[in-house]
């Protein structure tokens, strides 16, 4: 948890629970308030990046504003938790005002960690059972089933997480210049 401390980053975020196993994204849709809730999908590519903005850290736990990493479909899109416990990206509305992560592992060189995910009251970012078809991504592809994630919800599942971190932001190394 050491080397994390004070770092801000973008990383694409993995579900490794078992049984769980997965990549997280966001739900599409035209319809409204349908889409921006962040599931779990099978498979290992296409997962989401967000952005991890340090705050402060405590004896085991470290705090961080999340968004969607710039660029994408919700970029700078603040992480949020609607009235129903739910998982999803926020432009205007007021958002929790800080995530957890419990640094679980680290591998500093490959530059992965395994951590549990809470909001800041210390729930766990949890799944639930039901699951979302959807849309196949070709003609003739088997239809994916994605799952919500939670917190608090009864009979949600809390689950582990996997953070391959892409681009460290902060603090940046800089060149040390001599002024004499």
């Amino acid at each position: 948890m050491e080397q994390l401390k004070g770092l801000s980053f973008t990383a694409n975020v993995y579900c490794e629970t078992p049984g769980y196993e997965g990549v997280l994204g966001y739900t599409s849709s035209r319809e409204p308030g349908q889409s921006g809730w962040l599931v779990r999908r099978d498979g290992s590519a296409g997962t989401l990046l967000l952005r991890f903005d340090y705050l402060e850290h405590t004896l085991d736990r470290i705090h961080y504003n999340i968004t969607a990493a710039p660029g994408g479909d919700y970029g700078d899109a603040r992480l949020g938790i609607n009235a129903r416990g739910y998982l999803g990206f926020y432009y205007l509305a007021s958002v929790a005002p800080f995530w957890e992560a419990e640094i679980l592992e680290y591998d500093e060189q490959e530059r992965v960690f395994s951590f549990t995910w809470r909001d800041n009251l210390g729930q766990c970012v949890s799944i639930t059972q039901e699951g979302l078809p959807l849309k196949p991504a070709y003609p003739g592809a088997r239809p994916a089933v994605a799952q919500y994630l939670c917190v608090n919800r009864e009979g949600a599942w809390p689950l582990r997480f996997r953070a391959q971190i892409v681009q460290q932001l902060w603090p940046v190394e800089r060149p040390t210049i001599n002024i004499r």
